[in-house]
């Protein structure tokens, strides 16, 4: 039986949502600026959790939720995020500095062991193609709040989402607000 990721209807859909996904009209510059980000790197640590919002992406008014995106910090100026391009890396700067708004949240980790086996599984999902069905129940993909959730669940951290997709208010109920820029 032909797998459905590998059927001409999934790659239409991966390639609509990642072209949709991309396309924006910026009508100000982002509101997130230089001293917003200077807090940000006051206060962040590992494990902690960043969502970010956009005006100006199509694709936010789309998503339930003031924030469209999260990831999970782990340390040295580096998060790990889903994008449609695949669960990456990147330098938390990049993550935020072209946004309408981000928060900063902590996690409930209960244990040092917690921490770590969130961060961890995180970092061992880099490489892993994006969830353009968002299925939470296969781990072979992820969309970005997927990502942040599973994380958290391997730190011991459980969040029960109000509906079948995972978005970040759920993710903010279930943490503490350390900082919020505009």
């Amino acid at each position: 039986m032909k797998s459905f990721y590998n059927t001409i209807f999934y790659k239409i859909w991966k390639r609509f949502l990642t072209f949709f996904g991309d396309i924006y009209f910026a009508t100000e510059p982002p509101k997130v600026k230089a001293v917003h980000l200077r807090k940000l790197l006051e206060v962040l640590k590992p494990g902690q959790i960043l969502a970010r919002k956009y005006t100006y992406y199509l694709d936010s008014y789309f998503i339930k939720g003031e924030y469209s995106h999260s990831g999970i910090y782990i340390g040295e100026g580096k998060m790990i995020h889903a994008i449609a391009e695949g669960v990456g890396e990147i330098d938390v700067l990049d993550f935020t500095k072209d946004a309408d708004g981000f928060i900063v949240l902590q996690p409930p980790y209960k244990t040092e062991i917690d921490l770590y086996n969130s961060l961890n599984y995180a970092k061992q999902q880099i490489g892993k193609p994006y969830d353009f069905i968002f299925n939470d129940q296969d781990q072979s993909s992820f969309y970005c709040h997927e990502l942040t959730w599973a994380a958290l669940k391997e730190g011991n951290i459980n969040i029960n989402p109000k509906e079948s997709i995972i978005y970040a208010s759920d993710i903010i109920d279930a943490c503490e607000k350390i900082y919020e820029a505009p």
